[in-house]
């Protein structure tokens, strides 16, 4: 999947998992990547399958919806000032403090599960994690997620 930097957002201060939802949602909106159907399939989507994962030091949240809500496949990244209380993915667990989002559209089932499972991987990287959270740039996040895609 396609990292691109228009759709990064540094220093979210935004309190609730909806708003952080339409917010990087409307980036990705204005782009035409998703369909107007989008953020209302995400948002009750979280509900029955929510999406936080807590790694060992950062929380992370990937909400996305099902295909038929995208026009493309892309990710919206968001970095948050303070952390988002994400429900704790398969709902089992505390909430997660999630640091970090990414927000999926998907058009191709395929490079979904090929874009999470790197993003499991990513996950296991404390370092990179921490990297990523601490970007001053838009251009240093999509070269960290570059490589760590590629990989």
């Amino acid at each position: 999947m396609k990292i691109d930097k228009d759709l990064i957002q540094l220093g979210l201060e935004i309190e609730t998992s909806d708003e952080v939802i339409r917010k990087l949602a409307g980036m990705m909106e204005s782009k035409g990547i998703i369909k107007n159907t989008y953020i209302q399939a995400v948002t009750e989507r979280e509900k029955v399958s929510p999406t936080g994962l807590a790694s060992k030091t950062i929380g992370v949240a990937i909400p996305h919806a099902s295909k038929e809500h995208a026009n493309e496949s892309a990710v919206a990244i968001g970095i948050c000032e303070k952390p988002i209380k994400f429900q704790h993915m398969g709902g089992v667990g505390p909430e997660v403090d999630a640091e970090i989002v990414f927000l999926m559209a998907i058009d191709d089932p395929k490079g979904h599960l090929s874009f999470l499972k790197s993003v499991m991987g990513i996950l296991q990287d404390g370092d990179l994690l921490a990297q990523i959270r601490n970007s001053s740039s838009k251009d240093e996040v999509k070269q960290l997620m570059e490589v760590a895609l590629e990989g």
